[in-house]
């Protein structure tokens, strides 16, 4: 005995993958509102999305640069002491190291203009040592260094006629000093800012 009797029938009027079409308008009406339903609300899902990502984004960058600045400022903490030494032991003697070079360089510098081939350099009798060292090597001037125990290490003075120049390298060492104590005192303050 069949139970065919019992179920619905769910047969199509025409052939099978095609739509029914009882010719009724509202079918087609509602079916573009609920496309375009669906449409608008496809677009609101995506801008919300979007929205999400872009705050997310936004949140991460700037934990980024937080802990980057935070990175930061922690390490320029636990280089200060060190900088410090060097600033107090170290730099002074590289700077004054440079003295014998940088008055070589004035003085080819000055050769090379013409002025004068004879130069008069008054330093320190400390300093005496590194700049009579370099004098043979600057050619085509003829120079006469005297000590003047005045004078404090690092600086030279040096004459050609009246013309006087000073070149004080203690002062370049205590100017590089400031610079990077200003740099420390900075970053402590955005730190604590």
């Amino acid at each position: 005995m069949s139970i065919s009797h019992l179920l619905k029938d769910f047969e199509f009027a025409g052939a099978v993958g095609e739509l029914a079409d009882d010719g009724d308008p509202r079918n087609s009406e509602n079916f573009e509102e609920g496309y375009k339903a669906g449409w608008e609300d496809a677009q609101r899902a995506m801008e919300n999305d979007k929205s999400e990502i872009g705050a997310s984004l936004a949140r991460n960058l700037q934990d980024l640069t937080f802990t980057y600045f935070e990175a930061k400022s922690a390490a320029v903490a636990e280089y200060e002491d060190v900088l410090e030494i060097i600033l107090q032991h170290a730099l002074p003697e590289i700077v004054h190291g440079t003295l014998g070079l940088r008055l070589a360089e004035e003085l080819r510098s000055l050769a090379a203009t013409g002025m004068s081939s004879e130069f008069a350099l008054t330093a320190n009798e400390h300093d005496l040592a590194a700049i009579n060292s370099i004098l043979p090597e600057v050619q085509g001037v003829s120079t006469q260094a005297i000590s003047d125990s005045d004078l404090p290490p690092g600086t030279v003075c040096w004459r050609v006629g009246e013309a006087e120049k000073r070149i004080d390298v203690t002062n370049l060492s205590e100017k590089i000093g400031q610079a990077v104590r200003g740099f420390v005192l900075e970053k402590k303050e955005l730190k604590h800012a």
